[in-house]
């Protein structure tokens, strides 16, 4: 999955926490290793706060618990 985001209007209630989390339970589900993203600048700190790592784009976060 890519590109996704949430429309300005609808910022700030939550909507892409619980989108982020719906796609990290369905990858753990389905047994995924690893989820990667490409933040843009404003989103980084809203991947870091999600457990995503805290390095240069792209982000990653172990799924398998390696």
């Amino acid at each position: 999955m890519t590109n996704v985001y949430v429309e300005p209007a609808l910022r700030d209630e939550g909507l892409g926490a619980r989108l982020l989390d719906a796609a990290m339970s369905y990858a753990r589900e389905h047994e995924a290793a690893e989820a990667v993203v490409w933040p843009t600048p404003r989103s980084v700190s809203f991947y870091e706060r999600a457990g995503f790592g805290a390095d240069a784009a792209p982000l990653g976060m172990d799924l398998a618990g390696d």
